[in-house]
């Protein structure tokens, strides 16, 4: 291919030696009644007649922001990697019963949980019984308030 290759011979060029062939993003801002608005366009520089010029390959309209700037990184060349291979999950804890019977204890008002701590006293006298209450405890106080 010759080095004064123009057009979409340039692009082939350019890709070929690794590159995005010219593709980038571009974020395009207009303000229109005192309120701005982006979106952003997928575009291809490339040169004709020894200037740049410019063509739009796609709009990237509705994606989030996130989501744009993820395709830019690709783009500049990065290589992006799920979270999952990144990190290693040693642990996990289930939740979702402990949402709904929050969930569920706010909807019937009641105010707060308390949890009773076993006594310095209790300790003394029953020391088996305050390891195990300390770990599991053996009953809540509930705090209600009169719903509105």
């Amino acid at each position: 291919m010759e080095s004064g290759a123009s057009g979409p011979d340039a692009v082939v060029r350019r890709k070929e030696r690794g590159g995005t062939a010219g593709i980038h993003v571009s974020i395009i801002r207009k303000e229109y009644r005192g309120k701005v608005y982006e979106h952003a366009l997928l575009r291809q520089s490339y040169r004709e007649g020894g200037k740049v010029r410019k063509r739009t390959v796609g709009t990237l309209k509705g994606l989030p922001r996130s989501m744009v700037e993820q395709f830019r990184r690709v783009l500049r060349g990065e290589t992006l990697v799920p979270l999952s291979d990144t990190f290693e999950v040693r642990r996990t804890l289930p939740h979702g019963h402990v949402a709904a019977v929050l969930g569920t204890a706010r909807r019937l008002g009641l105010e707060r949980l308390l949890e009773p701590v076993p006594t310095e006293e209790f300790r003394k006298k029953a020391p088996e019984d305050y390891e195990e209450l300390s770990r599991r405890p053996g009953f809540l106080c509930i705090r209600a308030r009169k719903a509105e």
